[in-house]
Formats: C-alpha cells, structure tokens, sequence
C-alpha cells in the first residue's frame, strides 16, 4: 500500500506521531541540524500524503485539531490546525498550550525490550555455522522458554578484506548452551562488520529487517 509514496526530501526525514488513523512526519533542515521542521499528515491505512504544512513544527494533536510552533525572532507562536485538512485556524496562547497538553491522556507503554551484546556465540548457532572461517557474537535477547540472538559469520570476497553475514536464530529451552534451533534466518550479506541492535521484541514478536528492505515479524510465543 506505501510503494511508490515518499517525501519530497528522502532521507532527512522522521515520525512525529500518530493520532488515530494519521502519521505526522517531519524533515530536518539539513542533516548536521536536528531541529524539526514542517509537517507532513499521512493517513496510514493507504501511505497517501493528507496536506503538508511547510511553516510550522509539530507540536501534538488532540481531538479533531494539530498544533505546531513556529519561532520568531522574539518569540515562539502556536497555531491551530484542522486535522483533516491541514487548515489553519489561528493562532493559539502558550497557556492555551499548556492546558491542552495536560489534559492529553496518558500514553500506554508498549512492551518492548532491545536485545544486549551476546558474550558469545550460542552452541546450536555455533554447531550450524561450525564450517566457517569465523563467528562472531552479536546480540541476545531472552524471553521465556527461547534465546533470540544474532551473530555474524566471517564470508570471503574478493578482496583482501572479507564480508560478513549476520544471521538470526531462535533457540528454544533449555535456552543457549544446548537447546535446539526452532528458527533461522540471514538477516542481511555483505556487511563490512558486525551491527548491532538488529532486533527487538514487541510484546510475543520479534521484529527485524531482512536484507535491508523488507520488515519481518516473528511469533516467539
């Protein structure tokens, strides 16, 4: 559904929030400046771009309207949009502002939890790749009954500097040393060394990123 739909700046890019069926994106001015910049609604349920607002910087959005910012030389203003437009409705207080927010509800926390360094490669990782040149440890992750790791397998190329590949296993109870390899997968190839904080979990799913363009999501439970 989002093939083909991009900003006009490609890169220098980045999400803002979501507010029901809405995603407010924004741009950086340049990349070495972090500051955010406009405002971008698209709706999420087709990828399509909304409206755009190329004057203000986000700032939330409650109930049916958007606020963003803008900075004056002596001040900071605060504008009123419509969120199914983009319209603007005028400019609103700072203490109208702050009313706003603390009457915004309380955002539930997601379970989400990133992997750390693994200190080693597990064995039945290390069994399947035990043919290779070289293993290095990346990242682990345990979570009930399994052990989500990663680690990167040393590949020669054609130069005098070899590639690595950065694989995935899910190794099931009793986890690490001796447990059996319920999943495996090749994340991505031709890597010039090892990256960490490939994956994370999200509640029972383990999502990660293979071969740099498509997003996968595993059942660990």
């Amino acid at each position: 559904m989002w093939q083909g739909n991009a900003l006009p700046q490609k890169w220098w890019a980045g999400m803002e929030a979501v507010h029901g069926d809405t995603l407010f994106l924004h741009e950086y001015p340049v990349p070495s400046m972090p500051d955010h910049r406009k405002i971008f609604a698209v709706d999420i349920m087709t990828g399509r771009l909304l409206w755009a607002n190329e004057e203000l910087a986000f700032s939330f959005a409650a109930g049916d309207r958007v606020y963003g910012s803008k900075d004056f030389f002596d001040r900071r203003a605060f504008f009123e949009l419509d969120i199914a437009s983009g319209r603007e409705c005028g400019e609103v207080s700072a203490d109208r502002i702050r009313a706003l927010m603390s009457d915004l509800p309380v955002g539930w926390g997601p379970d989400v939890e990133f992997p750390a360094g693994a200190d080693e490669v597990p064995l039945p990782a290390a069994r399947f790749l035990e043919k290779t040149a070289g293993t290095l440890p990346g990242d682990t992750l345990r979570w009930g009954a399994v052990e989500v790791v990663t680690c990167f397998e040393a590949v020669p190329g054609p130069g005098p500097t070899p590639s690595m590949r950065e694989h995935l296993f899910v190794i099931g109870k009793p986890v690490a040393s001796t447990g059996a390899t319920l999943f495996h997968d090749v994340v991505c190839e031709g890597l010039s060394g090892p990256v960490p904080g490939t994956f994370f979990r999200v509640g029972k799913r383990v999502l990660y990123v293979r071969g740099r363009f498509t997003l996968r999501s595993l059942a660990i439970a």
